[in-house]
C-alpha cells in the first residue's frame, strides 16, 4: 500500500498494476498523507500524511452484516486473513538510485541494513511464509529522476530496465522473487494513477508490472523531507522498509492479492490496506536507521501487542471497547465506552478519534488521556443526510509520539 499521511495510517494500493502497494495508502507526508496503500473514501487530509498506508476503495454501501462482534477482549487485534495469492518465499531486493539523488550512498547502506536485520525481517514477514532477506545489490541509474512521471510511465522504465539487465534477475535467471526498490530525490512530481500526488498524497508505494513473461515486483520511495520526529533519510527509510514489507507479503496486490483486505466486508479494520499499514506510524531505530513495525496476525490473536517487532522491555498499552461496531439512524448520537489498558505501569497516554472513512460522525472524546481501567466515552454525531446502509469508519489514535502512534478503529454503521 502506500505510505502517506503524517501521523496515519491508510494503506492501499496505486497504480494499475501496482499491488495494494500500489493502492495508495498514506505514510507520512509531512502531516500530509502516507501513501503506501489508499483507503478510497478517506479525506488524506483528516488522517496525517506521514506513513505508510494504501487508499483502499471502499464500497461505502456495503449492506450485510459482517463487522459486527459481541465484545472486544483488551489487547486482542483481529487478524488480517489472506485473500489466497501468493508470497514471496525467496525475496531479493534490488535498489536503484538515479543520477541526481543526493541521498545515493545513505541508500545503498540502508538497502545492507535491511538485509542485515534479519531479526526484524523475519518478526514482520516469516509467519506469512516469506522466507530470509537476500540482496541484489545496489543499481546506479546513469540517467537523473523525470522531473515528473506517472505510475504507468515508471512501470514501463522498470520494465525496460529489467529487459535491458540493468535489474538484475535472481540467481535462477528470472525476476522471481526479485524486488526492485526506486528511489526518488525531492521535487519529483510523481502522480499515481488515482490521482495521488507524491509527498502530498503519498510517500511510499509497491506494486506490481508485468510485460510478456516478466512479471516484476517494485517498491518506489520519495524524499519528502523530515516528519515523525526523522530526518528526511528517517522518515524515507520508514517509506521503503515499510513497503519492502509489503510488497514481500503482498507481492501481486492487483493480480492476486495475498494480505491486502477485503473491502467487500464492512469491517473497522478496512482503512489499512496491508499488513504494514495496520503498523503506520511506529517503527524502529537501529543505530542511525529506521524500521516499519508491521502486524503480526499471531500478536494479535494473542492479546500481545501486534506491530513487530517489540523493543526490549516495551509496554503494551492502548484502548479496548465492548464492541468494534456501533449501529446508528441518521440524525442519532451515540455514546461508545472506552476504556485504556496497559500490560505494565505506563504514563498516561493520549487519545485523539477522528473520521477516517465515511461521512463525519463529529467523534468528541470526554477526555484526552487514559490509562489502565480509565474509561471515558465517545460521542458520535450522525449525519441527518446519510443513507440508511452506508458506514463510517473512527479512528482513535494513541501514544505520546508521532513515531508511535498506535490505531483502534470503530466501524459506524447507519441503519
Amino acid at each position: 500500500m502506500r505510505i502517506l499521511l503524517g501521523s496515519l495510517l491508510l494503506a492501499g494500493c496505486g497504480a494499475a498494476m501496482l499491488g495494494c502497494a500500489s493502492e495508495p495508502m498514506a505514510i507520512d507526508a509531512a502531516p500530509a498523507a502516507d501513501a503506501s496503500s489508499r483507503d478510497a473514501g478517506t479525506d488524506a487530509a483528516t488522517v496525517d500524511a506521514t506513513d505508510a498506508w494504501h487508499h483502499v476503495a471502499v464500497d461505502a454501501h456495503v449492506d450485510d452484516a459482517a463487522g459486527t462482534d459481541g465484545g472486544v477482549a483488551p489487547g486482542y487485534s483481529p487478524p488480517l486473513p489472506s485473500r489466497g495469492g501468493p508470497v514471496i518465499s525467496h525475496p531479493y531486493v534490488v535498489t536503484l538510485t538515479y543520477a541526481n539523488d543526493a541521498n545515493r550512498v545513505a541508500l545503498d547502506a540502508y538497502s545492507d541494513v535491511m538485509v542485515a536485520e534479519t531479526g526484524w525481517w523475519s518478526a514482520t514477514t516469516s509467519e506469512y511464509g516469506v522466507g530470509a532477506l537476500a540482496s541484489l545489490g545496489a543499481v546506479h541509474l546513469t540517467d537523473d529522476a523525470p522531473p515528473s512521471a506517472t505510475e504507468a510511465s515508471i512501470q514501463s522504465y522498470l520494465l525496460a530496465r529489467a529487459a535491458d539487465g540493468t535489474i538484475p534477475h535472481a540467481p535462477d535467471g528470472t525476476f522471481d522473487g526479485v524486488m526492485a526498490l526506486l528511489y526518488f530525490p525531492p521535487g519529483a512530481a510523481i502522480t499515481l494513477s488515482d490521482g495521488a500526488m507524491a509527498c502530498s498524497g503519498w510517500h511510499g508505494v509497491h506494486g506490481e508490472a508485468r510485460a510478456g513473461t516478466t512479471h516484476l515486483v517494485y517498491a518506489l520511495a520519495i524524499d519528502c523531507g523530515a516528519a515523525r520526529g526523522f530526518d528526511h533519510l528517517g522518515y524515507l527509510e520508514a517509506a521503503s522498509s515499510h513497503e519492502l514489507v509489503e510488497a514481500a507479503t503482498d507481492p501481486f496486490v492487483r493480480s492476486a492479492p495475498a494480505y491486502l483486505v477485503n473491502t467487500s466486508v464492512a469491517d473497522p479494520w478496512m482503512i489499512f490496506g496491508e499488513t504494514t499499514d495496520r503498523c503506520v506510524g511506529r517503527y524502529l531505530v537501529r543505530g542511525a536507521s529506521v524500521l516499519a513495525r508491521s502486524w503480526s496476525n499471531a500478536a494479535g490473536a494473542a492479546g500481545t501487542d501486534p506491530c513487530v517487532p517489540t523493543e526490549p522491555g516495551e509496554i503494551f498499552y492502548g484502548v479496548w471497547t465492548p464492541t468494534t461496531t456501533v449501529h446508528g439512524a441518521p440524525g442519532t448520537t451515540l455514546s461508545v465506552p472506552i476504556t485504556g489498558f496497559a500490560r505494565a505501569s505506563v504514563p498516561d497516554f493520549d487519545v485523539a478519534a477522528r473520521t477516517a472513512l465515511g461521512r463525519s460522525v463529529g467523534p468528541v472524546l470526554g477526555r484526552a488521556t487514559l490509562n489502565e481501567g480509565i474509561s471515558t466515552s465517545l460521542r458520535l454525531t450522525l449525519s441527518s443526510a446519510a443513507t440508511s446502509g452506508t458506514t463510517s469508519v473512527v479512528l482513535l489514535t494513541i501514544g505520546p509520539a508521532a513515531n508511535d502512534a498506535r490505531n483502534y478503529p470503530i466501524l459506524v454503521r447507519y441503519d
